[in-house]
């Protein structure tokens, strides 16, 4: 299928679920996870924001939190009841949150903003986190660094062997969206993924990882 923005991205995982989960948990768990887990209260409440096949919402709980996972895909919704059963897992949208104000201790949003078309849904998925965070909450953000001028670009990389879209970032750019939304940055930092990931990780790939806080 041909890719062209958002919607084509999102139909592709849908299409190609189990191809792209068996690529997904490859990647293992890294301490960025264990250092956002220890800013929580034990046994704190976590939003996984794009829980995709639940991965990272099994570290979560195996660190001890309580995990809602939501995913725009239904899909791997499905997957996700399967791999972390001890979690909850919806199907939703960032840009709508179906949930109270305040509810959450953290939220952990991996890899999850960077299928967005435009920078106001960005803002508007930021200002959700937001809402939905309790008072001092943490929130994790992850997203792909922009290495040169495209801040847009349909990729085609070794881990789902098709196009995707993506929107790159900034670190001065991850910084003021994290500020005109209300949150304090504790920690960021832009870091290449085969440095982390070395068995896996795709040297051609740069990330931005955020650390924030609620003010």
């Amino acid at each position: 299928m041909k890719v062209a923005g958002f919607k084509d991205t999102i139909d592709w995982y849908r299409n190609n679920i189990q191809k792209y989960t068996l690529g997904y948990y490859q990647f293992q768990k890294t301490n960025k996870l264990s250092f956002f887990t220890k800013q929580l209260p034990k046994g704190g409440l976590v939003l996984d924001a794009g829980c995709a096949a639940g991965r990272d919402s099994k570290y979560l709980l195996e660190e001890g939190l309580e995990v809602i996972g939501i995913d725009l895909v239904d899909e791997f919704v499905q997957k996700a009841k399967e791999h972390a059963p001890t979690g909850t897992f919806i199907t939703g949208s960032f840009l709508n949150l179906p949930f109270e104000d305040e509810l959450f201790d953290g939220v952990w949003a991996n890899a999850s903003l960077l299928h967005f078309e435009t920078i106001n849904e960005v803002k508007k998925a930021l200002k959700e986190f937001y809402r939905i965070l309790k008072g001092n909450g943490t929130l994790y953000v992850n997203v792909k660094a922009q290495i040169d001028s495209n801040k847009f670009k349909i990729v085609n990389d070794s881990l789902s062997k098709h196009d995707r879209f993506f929107q790159f970032f900034t670190l001065d750019e991850v910084r003021s969206l994290m500020k005109v939304s209300g949150f304090q940055v504790s920690k960021i930092e832009q870091y290449n993924e085969k440095d982390e990931q070395p068995k896996v990780g795709r040297s051609e790939v740069e990330w931005i990882s955020c650390l924030a806080r609620k003010r």
